[in-house]
């Protein structure tokens, strides 16, 4: 005759159920850990810092020589607050430094195109004087 201990039984299938549960309940924490950690807004300081870059770029009047890389990193700056909003992190801090580098390129090319035309200038007047002596 076999005898089955039922109470054995019993207990597994309690133990079992109590470590899915608990599984259940671990990964339902971590899940809600992530989300809160993807929702929390970029930090102030960072669009202030974009916004300054942003501003530099307009100072030395980057809409006369790079007018399209100054409009793209304020539309970013501006797409980036929005995602934020929306609680996108990590896509408005990626739209932050797309801004920021659109705002260092177009003081960059700025500069360059100055820079250029001084030269130009420059040249032009040495030519001048070149063919003032050659007289």
């Amino acid at each position: 005759m076999i005898t089955v201990n039922r109470n054995n039984n019993t207990d597994n299938f309690k133990m079992n159920y109590m470590l899915c549960i608990a599984n259940m309940l671990t990964v339902l924490i971590a899940g809600l850990m992530l989300a809160a950690c993807g929702s929390t807004p970029v930090h102030e300081s960072r669009y202030a810092s974009v916004q300054k870059q942003i501003k530099e770029a307009e100072a030395v009047k980057a809409d006369e020589f790079a007018g399209g890389e100054l409009y793209e990193a304020q539309k970013k700056f501006e797409d980036a607050r929005k995602a934020d909003k929306d609680g996108e992190r990590e896509k408005a801090l990626r739209l932050l430094k797309e801004a920021e580098l659109h705002a260092q390129l177009a003081e960059s090319q700025t500069m360059s195109a100055r820079a250029q035309k001084v030269l130009d200038e420059v040249s032009m007047g040495l030519k001048t004087l070149q063919n003032e002596l050659n007289r």
